[in-house]
């Protein structure tokens, strides 16, 4: 998978939809090869429903938000907070849809859970503690 598909699929994964404007900026934030906005734009025409990413008003969008009609929704509440960037390579691992960053409140949970519950079972640790 190209970089700027990868960019674009971890940016609609993390927040829920993204205009082609913000993807070329982080994009060209990030990387020594700068993209113009028209080098976003021909993703509008790839098929990319596999990764649950659809082409929506200059937007790529996730499919969860399109299944709810949820589009203008989303814009007004997202409005002009500002947006959560990472680093490169914690960015691109939200291209992979089940990837989410488990905080230092997870690791202090974890070590709770295994240090009282269940001590040598790392399956029940970790089953308890996404539940």
């Amino acid at each position: 998978m190209d970089l700027i598909k990868q960019y674009i699929i971890a940016l609609t994964n993390l927040y829920g939809q993204v205009s082609v404007d913000l993807v070329t900026e982080i994009y060209n934030s990030q990387n020594e090869d700068l993209l113009s906005v028209d080098d976003v734009e021909v993703y509008f025409d790839e098929d990319m429903s596999k990764q649950y990413v659809y082409a929506y008003k200059n937007h790529f969008v996730h499919e969860t938000i399109m299944a709810f009609d949820d589009f203008k929704s989303m814009r007004k509440k997202k409005a002009d907070k500002p947006y959560y960037i990472t680093n490169k390579e914690d960015l691109l691992n939200y291209s992979d849809m089940l990837y989410y960053e488990e905080p230092k409140q997870y690791d202090d949970l974890m070590q709770y859970v295994k240090k009282h519950f269940f001590p040598n079972n790392h399956e029940k640790q970790r089953c308890f503690v996404r539940t």
